[in-house]
């Protein structure tokens, strides 16, 4: 009876695997520019629920999205400016910070009003801020009709003035 349950599994698991095996992967976005659509972008928000990265940007506004870390001083530094600069523009400015910790509870260190001025999502595994072309925080894409207007890497808080004429200009 062996000899025969045996080959009959093996069988039966070949056949269940190939249409799997045949089928092609999915394909990868590929990688966002400047005057790129913004493609459809799976990820979590802070408690864990899935979301899109689109359905937090507003159409007509300047999405500022801010890919975050918690060890990052000048991240904490930009998410500040850019709270501030929301809360001089609040018809025209929409912050959605990307969070790339592996912990999703980091953000929290950001203060509380910081916290209130982005829609957050997590991206643990690093797949969306390649995406952009980034590899480090803190890193700034623009967002606006749905398409991207500019992107930028690093922040000075030094520099803080420059930033918010940056930002400014392309509200």
């Amino acid at each position: 009876m062996r000899k025969v349950v045996f080959p009959a599994i093996l069988l039966a698991l070949a056949l269940c695997a190939a249409p799997v095996l045949a089928a092609d992967p999915p394909a990868k976005p590929e990688m966002m520019k400047v005057g790129s659509t913004l493609v459809e972008l799976k990820t979590m928000d802070m408690d864990g629920k899935a979301v899109t990265l689109n359905s937090l940007v507003k159409p007509n506004m300047l999405n500022v999205v801010a890919f975050t870390n918690s060890a990052c001083y000048a991240c904490a530094s930009e998410a500040q400016v850019l709270s501030s600069i929301k809360g001089k523009h609040p018809d025209k400015v929409n912050l959605i910070g990307v969070v790339t910790d592996i912990s999703p509870n980091s953000y929290k260190a950001l203060p509380e009003g910081v916290k209130k001025s982005f829609s957050f999502v997590h991206d643990a595994e690093f797949q969306i801020t390649p995406l952009f072309g980034f590899s480090s925080t803190p890193a700034t894409a623009l967002v606006k009709g749905g398409k991207i207007v500019d992107l930028k890497t690093g922040f000075e808080p030094a520099k803080s003035a420059e930033f918010i004429d940056y930002i400014e200009k392309n509200l």
